[in-house]
């Protein structure tokens, strides 16, 4: 799987499986999901590498049950094969300690990134213990980069954010190039929800223009995890960056994407 280097070294996993949105547990985070188990180890075997979790998702418990399993049963070889992900969303100011609850849920020694899931920045001895070899922080837009850059003793290494093409935008402008622009301190920026035209399934302006394009690049549009993995064998030309962007723009200014996504997390709350 193609990976990349972040500013400290570390190299990761392009492309992860996540274990929040529809697995989210709302509210019964002491419960217990042996599907949840199960669909993890499903993607494990089918080829992911990189397993993202977080404290308030209430599923650290059945992603490090799947890894155990998947090493006893020689899945995969050994922990070092993959890059788990970790985050803490609150009591921001213990998270050193925070990080000593997530690892035995997890059953494991130290997560690959630790992410503060708030607009507040975290004491770097968590990596300084090795109980994380990156440290990062979710949902920062450009202006708390620039903050944390000249005044972090260890800046974060990523930024992991929701970005998909009905949402790249922000007052009015295209988002992802103030994220990466030179005073930032070389941030890379991780999207979740990515798949949202695809994965919530509520028709939207998108859906023609990506049947289009996938039968452009002879990819069947189904919603397997195994497919998911196919977004390495083909690479989007600029005309086809383009029509999605220009499709997704189009909405933004709109209330379309607020109805569309009330839309999907009310189904997943009658399933």
């Amino acid at each position: 799987m193609a990976t990349l280097q972040l500013n400290d070294g570390t190299l990761i996993p392009t492309l992860a499986f996540g274990a929040g949105t529809a697995l989210y547990k709302c509210g019964l985070l002491d419960s217990f999901d042996r599907n949840t188990v199960e669909l993890i180890k499903s993607a494990i075997a089918a080829g992911y590498r990189h397993l993202d979790t977080a404290e308030i998702y209430g599923t650290e418990v059945e992603v490090g049950l799947a890894i155990r399993e998947s090493l006893e049963e020689g899945v995969i070889q050994s922990r070092e094969e993959l890059f788990v992900t970790t985050k803490i969303s609150g009591d921001f100011f213990n998270s050193a300690q925070y990080i000593d609850v997530s690892l035995p849920k997890l059953g494991l020694e130290y997560v690959d990134l630790y992410l503060i899931h708030s607009l507040l920045w975290a004491n770097s001895t968590i990596k300084e213990s090795r109980t994380a070899k990156s440290i990062g922080v979710s949902g920062f837009d450009p202006s708390h980069l620039k903050a944390i850059s000249v005044t972090a003793r260890m800046p974060p290494s990523i930024n992991q954010l929701e970005y998909h093409p009905y949402f790249s935008k922000r007052q009015g402008k295209p988002y992802l190039p103030a994220l990466r622009s030179s005073d930032t301190g070389n941030v890379a920026v991780a999207a979740y929800g990515a798949l949202v035209p695809l994965t919530r399934n509520i028709r939207g302006p998108l859906d023609e223009t990506l049947i289009i394009i996938a039968k452009k690049h002879g990819i069947t549009p189904e919603l397997r995890i195994e497919e998911y993995l196919r977004v390495f064998d083909f690479k989007l030309t600029a005309d086809d960056i383009g029509k999605i962007n220009e499709t997704g723009y189009a909405c933004i200014s709109t209330q379309e994407p607020i109805s569309r996504a009330r839309r999907y997390f009310d189904s997943l709350q009658t399933k």
